[in-house]
């Protein structure tokens, strides 16, 4: 009954299972700070066309 209400909750949004926090300092944080820092240099690099176009597929 328990998993029922569970996944009810999270069909309906009432769930967000991607909001635990991160620790401070841990590998992880640090390594998506760091990803977040490459995408804005990466995205500093382009052009508007290509921010706009979708990746896939390459035609």
């Amino acid at each position: 009954m328990q998993e029922e209400k569970i996944l009810s909750e999270l069909y309906r949004g009432n769930l967000i299972p991607v909001e635990k926090s991160v620790v401070s300092g841990s590998d992880y944080k640090d390594t998506n700070a760091g990803l977040a820092e490459l995408e804005e240099e990466i995205e500093a690099m382009l052009g508007e066309q290509e921010k706009e176009s979708p990746c896939w597929p390459h035609e």
